[in-house]
């Protein structure tokens, strides 16, 4: 089963690449430099570089300590994060008069995104789409809005 779990993934990443020394910041981010910068994964298991430029000209390049923070705060949030954002928009939505008609997600993340601290409520109050949809949602979700629309 693919899984929303970059944040082990890269964590032991970081670990590995942190043996070859802390790096060393010089300067400020406009005008500076870096020695022993970890280059962040370009892809792997629910992750993927921002852009194929960014990746070529080393835009993927950090101090190992801020790897090692983005590793600890992914692995903290796994699908956490996910349920709270579908918690607070079902909350916002109910404020302002309108629902939600169906949450788009893979459906094999479901058994874990019920077992966070909200799943008992995403299950309750939130429509899943049962099936695979025809585009990937394995590295994102979409939410459709129950909002009043006049006729074409």
């Amino acid at each position: 089963m693919r899984s929303l779990t970059a944040g082990l993934v890269f964590g032991v990443f970081a670990m590995a690449t942190a043996a070859a020394g802390e790096s060393q910041c010089y300067g400020s981010v406009a005008n500076g430099r870096i020695e022993h910068a970890v280059r962040l994964r370009v892809s792997g298991a629910n992750s993927s570089a921002y852009s194929a430029l960014g990746v070529a000209t080393g835009r993927t390049y950090v101090h190992s300590r801020v790897a090692a923070v983005m590793a600890d705060s992914y692995a903290a949030l796994d699908f956490e994060a996910i349920a709270e954002h579908l918690y607070a928009l079902h909350r916002a939505a109910a404020a302002h008069g309108i629902g939600i008609a169906k949450v788009i997600i893979d459906p094999p993340f479901l058994p874990r995104l019920f077992a966070t601290r909200r799943g008992a409520y995403l299950k309750q109050h939130l429509s899943f789409m049962k099936r695979s949809a025809w585009v990937r949602h394995d590295e994102h979700y979409h939410v459709d809005f129950a909002l009043p629309c006049k006729a074409l």
